[in-house]
């Protein structure tokens, strides 16, 4: 193995039998510190907020330091859930039949109004709720409604919503 590494054997079992160094130790204190911050915030620290804390605790070390250890043991930041996917809401939406919704929409450029009343526009005119107005120039859209009030159309039912009379 000496040869494998180019060293000599008598380097060799010099290593085996060194104290480890004072860097080596100081690894080792500040992990167990870090390992405590760590539970104390109920896993959520990560490298960042762990420096920080140590250094109010008054142990000043570098946030590289304190990032590689943590990278080196494993010791990681439990992630917040930003998603919390609600099942129910999901099957509320799916059981509203989608007919309901396309019985709203009668003819493209139709709009059905409810409880709106449009006034004011100048021949004393007044457009009651439930009137159906057709987008396009103002004459048309007079005469649309006319004919739509003279004929007795109602709107399409709503949604399941009661309107307020």
């Amino acid at each position: 193995m000496c040869r494998l590494y180019e060293v000599t054997r008598a380097g060799y079992y010099a290593w085996r039998t060194r104290e480890p160094s004072a860097r080596r130790l100081g690894n080792e204190r500040l992990l167990k510190q870090i390992e405590q911050v760590h539970a104390s915030s109920g896993g959520t620290y990560g490298s960042p907020r762990i420096q920080r804390a140590l250094c109010v605790r008054g142990v000043h070390v570098g946030k590289n330091r304190v990032a590689r250890l943590m990278r080196k043991h494993q010791i990681r930041a439990r992630a917040a859930r930003i998603y919390r996917p609600n099942a129910g809401v999901h099957r509320f939406f799916e059981a509203i039949p989608k007919q309901r919704l396309k019985a709203l929409s009668v003819n493209p450029n139709v709009v059905w109004l409810g409880i709106v009343e449009i006034s004011g526009d100048g021949d004393g005119s007044v457009y009651a709720p439930g009137d159906r107005l057709e987008s396009g120039p103002e004459e048309e859209r007079k005469a649309n409604a006319a004919s739509v009030r003279s004929s007795g159309a109602s709107p399409p039912p709503t949604a399941g919503v009661d309107l307020p009379q």
